[in-house]
This record gives structure tokens, sequence and C-alpha cells, in this order.
């Protein structure tokens, strides 16, 4: 097992199982699973996957699976599965649900955060940095990590370069964005 989520109610056990050939555990392939605690059913909601984080949504109706250049959304119940973004690169993803459940933020292909709103089921960019591996100078940046307000009103964001790290708050309802923190 590689990652365990517990629901937010406590009533479903969701997890990351390593696939297993010959009596060997092959690293970053395997299942995402889900185990009903009180009725002990168990069920396999992706097979021959590659590694990737698992989010509950704070209302228990969703999961996120993170993975490299993807993330999936899977109803845990219905194991009906809403892919949110894939790309063919291998790109990292970074998720965050808000603390009201309505909006999972992401960071897409390390330049741009985009929401994807839990009841209209659209997604809409929020804002848009840069990202570069390197240029002719040496430098580089990428946004990496986000976190909601706990009243879902706006994120934070981390991005960096070869000089900072640089932290933006963004307001979720007017769309302002601001750099707030720079070390």
């Amino acid at each position: 097992v590689i990652h365990l989520a517990l629901s937010p109610d406590g009533e479903m056990l969701t997890a990351f199982i390593n696939k297993v050939e010959n009596g060997i555990r092959i690293l970053d392939i395997g299942q995402v699973v889900v185990y009903e605690l009180q009725t002990g059913q168990f069920a396999v909601l992706l097979d021959k996957t590659n590694e990737g984080e698992i989010l509950w949504s704070p209302d228990n109706r969703w999961l996120a699976f993170v993975q490299a250049g993807q993330l999936t959304l899977i109803d845990p119940r219905s194991q009906e599965q809403t892919a949110i973004f894939s790309s063919d690169m291998y790109y990292q993803v970074t998720a965050a649900w808000s603390p009201d459940g309505q909006w999972l933020a992401y960071i897409r292909n390390y330049d741009t955060l985009v929401v994807w709103n839990s009841q209209t089921g659209e997604s809409t960019e929020l804002y848009q940095g840069e990202y570069f591996r390197s240029d002719e100078n040496g430098r580089w940046g990428a946004l990496r990590e986000i976190t909601w307000l706990p009243d879902s009103s706006g994120l934070l964001l981390a991005s960096f370069d070869h000089t900072q790290a640089k932290f933006i708050h963004i307001g979720l309802e007017d769309g302002i964005v601001q750099d707030f923190l720079a070390i």
C-alpha cells in the first residue's frame, strides 16, 4: 500500500495497492480500491493504473485520483469515473478540495491554476503563471502547491523559480490576484 485515505465520514477506506506479479511487487503500477468499513464490501475502482494520490471531497461524494499528467474523479459508490485533466506529458498534477466541497483546484502543466465546480462540472482557469525548465541563462520556475482559505473564498498558491519562492492569494469570486510573500 502506497497511499491510504479515509473518507471524511469515516465510513470508507481507499488505497493505492501495488500490483504483484510472480510474487514480486511492481512499483508504481497497481489498483485503487475502496473498502466500506461497516459492510465489509471491497471494490476495485481503477485497475492497472500508475501510482497517484487519493483526495476525498469533504462531502464524501468524490475521490480525486491525482497522477502524473492526469486527474480523475471517481464516485466511490457507483464507481463512475470522470476525467478532469489528462496530458500526454508526464507533468506533476497538484490538487486540493475546497473546505465546502464545491471546488477542486489543480495546477495543470506546472503553469495554470484551474478550478473544477463539483455542482456544474465546469472548469475555469484562474491563474496563468510561467513554467520554464531552463532558459539560456539557467533560470527555471513553476507553480507548485495550492491550499484553500478556510471559508473557500480563495486560494493560496506557491510558485518558485531559480531565485525565490513566491506566495500568491487568488480570490475565487473577484479573481483578484495578489502577491503577498516572497522568500
